[in-house]
């Protein structure tokens, strides 16, 4: 009976096979929900409104062979990122072409110079450095014709400047106070 008994024991009695095939089963269990937990975290989405609030491009008068400089133009951006890439045109809306020489618009803040679009390179972006602005910032560019009139100019000239903000990059910038 001894022997029964020790076989019924043994029965009883957890192998190490069984008990290292649990403490792998505990420790993929536990692997699997702490991934599943790094990986199924929550996500907070934000908008930030970064865009052309208004351009206003300088109104001209322009005689035949007639030279000049109009500096009154503005394009103003709001900013939420250290970095604005912004897209500008001229466009042609009417004998800009035929009786300009030369026509220049300048996009530029004190004497930093962003941007020039002529007749032979009517479309370029640039990049702005916003920092040290605050989230929700307008900020301001001075637009700057310049121009050459040809010989004969037509009476209907007509032009307009395009501008889009096409990428933002960086940190988002601090939040106003």
């Amino acid at each position: 009976m001894a022997s029964k008994e020790k076989r019924e024991d043994e029965k009883r009695m957890i192998s190490k096979k069984q008990i290292f095939a649990a403490v792998a089963l505990i420790a993929i269990a536990t692997s699997t929900i702490a991934w599943a937990q790094m990986s199924l975290g929550t996500a907070t989405g934000y908008v930030y409104d970064t865009r052309v609030i208004s351009i206003q491009p300088p109104n001209i008068s322009i005689d035949k062979k007639d030279t000049g400089t109009e500096t009154s133009g503005e394009l103003k951006i709001k900013v939420y990122f250290e970095y604005v890439e912004v897209r500008v045109a001229l466009v042609d809306l009417g004998n800009l072409y035929e009786s300009m020489d030369k026509f220049f618009i300048t996009f530029k803040k004190g004497t930093a110079v962003f941007a020039v679009l002529s007749l032979d390179g009517p479309t370029t972006t640039f990049i702005y450095d916003a920092r040290g602005q605050k989230q929700g910032d307008e900020i301001s560019i001075d637009i700057v014709v310049s121009w050459k009139a040809k010989e004969k100019v037509k009476a209907d000239i007509s032009y307009g400047v395009a501008a889009e903000v096409i990428g933002v990059y960086g940190s988002v910038l601090p939040q106003q106070p």
